[in-house]
């Protein structure tokens, strides 16, 4: 008859070799079918192999523990505390350590390998609960590696730990607390360092380091996060922090001392980081859901700054050269900012509040500036530019704004301001010195300036509703005013040569004022209160001077100078008054 049930015995399992008289070796097994495979070869290495269980009355079952050490005072302590668990520890060299500890009583299905090459390595392998994988590989000198395992439920899948380093002083710590987590870690070189942490089920973390004092930090709370981090180089920085399901994670790092931080709160974000070169460094905050994130940095002391607040935005920076800032704050639903910079010292500054903004900020050269404040919805931007120390700034508060600023040259300064809805504004400067100013505030108002030179200057303020305003200047030291309070005025302005100025006031209802001057030091006010009111002014020449101040209804004023030293005077109060004036002298 099969004897199947036995008095608790203890079972020396396996074999025990030892080749040097000062090697030392302790097999304790209890149980059923336990195995146990201990070989030594050198001098004063020990080791410790622990089977045994809770399965039943007889411990544990089916155990497997193989150990080979090669070299001198290596130590290797394996505990089996459960069934049908398995684990290798090879060690070849000085003074290495393996510890290796399965279940506390009921832990089944665990699979625990270790292999040493070199000097003081030291391995320790944790796993409790069930069907845990965990794999450790070094060689080289004084390198660590702790892998611990939780599966958290009985008879679960548990997750699968991978762990290698080949050089000097690098460390791996990886912990996973859940089911059917992944987590691999690989090191080149010396004084690497990687964590890993998860906790939830399905999560991915991926880190691969080569050359010396590199950082790797990942952190997964919640089920199906994906992080990756890659670093070629010296002393680079990464962290990435997910908490929520689903999110997304990468960075990737070449040259020295970069820094990369991700951090994802939410559902379903993803958050991307490219670093090449010296000191880069880059900041993404996702708090929501399905946000994505995107910097690409290279060259030195780059700095991007990305933080998201909602669900659905979109934020991408891309960085050459050196020094460049660019910072975006996204706040809302579906809102899109895109940095671009190629240069030195330039500055990106865009903050979006609402839903369904879009911001582009790009820039070519050095020392521009450029901001970007949307609060609302719908609301578009646009800065491009190109040159030295230009300036540009928008401010958008409302629905379904534009604002686009272009600048070519050298420290043009732009100034954009909408306070309403569906109002548009641009500016275009192509020179230097130039200033552009433009306000709005109301409904639907247009306002255009274009300049072309040096120290040229225009300003735009309208306060109603279908307003239109539109300025050109072409030259040098030329000044332009329009002022528009009320509904459906329009003003045009254009100016070439040098110290011309324009004047144009406008109050009240649909009324026209134009001014085109062509020569030096030409002067047109405009001032027209009322409604339907029309003025005309055209000056070809130097120092004429146009005055027309209208109030009323319907009032119609031209005026046309050629020549030099006019001067022209026209004043209508009332309605439907008409004035015509003159004045040629060609020289």
């Amino acid at each position: 008859m099969k004897r199947y049930f036995l008095t608790i015995t203890m079972i020396l399992a396996g074999v025990s070799l030892a080749f040097a008289q000062s090697n030392d070796s302790q097999v304790l097994s209890i149980g059923v079918t336990n195995d146990a495979n201990v070989t030594q070869v050198g001098l004063f290495n020990t080791s410790d192999v622990n089977q045994n269980g809770a399965l039943n009355f007889l411990g544990g079952e089916g155990n497997s523990a193989t150990v080979f050490q090669f070299g001198a005072l290596n130590d290797v302590d394996v505990d089996q505390l459960g069934s049908m668990n398995a684990s290798l520890a090879e060690q070849y060299g000085f003074d290495n350590k393996i510890r290796q500890s399965q279940g506390i009583g009921w832990a089944e299905w665990n699979v625990a390998e270790a292999i040493q090459i070199g000097e003081s390595n030291y391995v320790l392998q944790l796993q409790r609960w069930d069907k845990n994988l965990a794999k450790a590989y070094q060689e080289g000198n004084k390198n660590k590696i702790w892998q611990y395992q939780y599966t958290l439920t009985d008879k679960a899948q548990g997750s699968e730990a991978h762990a290698s380093q080949v050089g000097d002083l690098n460390e791996i710590r990886q912990t996973q607390k859940g089911q059917s987590n992944y987590a691999g870690a690989g090191q080149l070189g010396t004084y690497n360092d990687a964590k890993q942490l998860q906790i939830g089920n399905d999560n991915k973390a991926l880190a691969v380091q080569m050359g010396e004092e590199n950082i790797s930090r990942q952190k997964q709370v919640g089920d199906g996060n994906q992080a990756g981090i890659g670093q070629l180089g010296e002393m680079n920085d990464a962290k990435q922090h997910q908490f929520g399901d689903n999110n997304k994670a990468r960075a990737l790092q070449a040259g020295r001392e970069n820094v990369s931080r991700q951090y994802q709160f939410g559902d379903g974000n993803e958050a991307e980081v490219d670093q090449t070169g010296t000191e880069n460094n880059a900041y993404q905050k996702q708090l929501g859901n399905y946000n994505y994130a995107e910097a690409v940095q290279d060259g030195e002391k780059n700095v991007s700054r990305q933080r998201q607040f909602g669900n659905g935005n979109a934020a991408y920076v891309a960085q050459t050269g050196a020094e460049n800032l660019a910072k975006q704050k996204q706040i809302g639903e579906d809102n899109l900012a895109s940095a671009t910079q190629n240069g030195t010292y330039n500055e990106s500054h865009q903050y979006q509040t609402g839903d369904e903004n879009k911001a582009e900020v790009v820039q070519a050269g050095d020392l521009n500036e450029a901001k970007q404040f949307q609060l609302g919805n719908g609301n578009v931007a646009g800065i491009s530019q190109l040159g030295l120390a230009n300036d540009a700034a928008q401010i958008q508060e409302g629905n379904r704004n534009e604002a686009y600023a272009d600048q070519n040259g050298w420290a043009n300064k732009s100034r954009q301001k909408q306070y309403g809805n569906g109002n548009i504004a641009e500016v275009k400067q192509e020179g230097w010195f130039n200033n552009a100013y433009q306000k709005q505030i109301g409904d639907n108002n247009e306002a255009y300036i274009e300049q072309v030179g040096i120290l040229n200057d225009a300003s735009q303020n309208q306060l109603g509703v279908g307003n239109i305003a539109d300025a050109y200047q072409e030259g040098l030291f030329n000044e332009s005013r329009q002022d528009q309070l009320g509904i459906a005025n329009v003003a045009v302005a254009g100016q070439s040569g040098v110290l011309n100025l324009s004047d144009q006031l406008q109050v009240g209802i649909a009324n026209t004022a134009q001014t085109y001057q062509i020569g030096d030091e030409n002067t047109a006010y405009s001032t027209q209160v009322g409604m339907l009111n029309d003025s005309y002014t055209l000056q070809l020449g130097e120092n004429n001077l146009s005055v027309i101040l209208q109030d009323g209804l319907g009032n119609g004023a031209a005026v046309s100078q050629f020549g030099m030293d006019h001067f022209s005077l026209v004043e209508q109060f009332g309605a439907f008054n008409t004035a015509v004036v003159e004045q040629h002298d060609m020289p």
